[in-house]
């Protein structure tokens, strides 16, 4: 069984096929072409001074549902 990271690891890979890019994702949610969000979580890079992931939140998530009206 995935965990709720995992699969939001999974649908934000389609949502990056379905843009064509994270830069086009990014563009689409209204946040800078450049930002690292998406890459870290997508790659899941540990975090700078924790053994821990990069992952999306509940709020993240609400937030992209909500500009993608999903």
């Amino acid at each position: 069984m995935q965990t709720i990271a995992e699969i939001r690891r999974n649908r934000l890979e389609h949502l990056i096929d379905k843009h064509g890019s994270i830069a086009n994702l990014n563009v689409a949610l209204g946040w800078p072409r450049t930002d690292p969000k998406l890459a870290q979580i997508r790659n899941a890079n540990t975090r700078p001074g924790r053994d821990k992931p990069y992952q999306m939140g509940d709020s993240m998530a609400r937030e992209i549902e909500e500009k993608l009206n999903l």
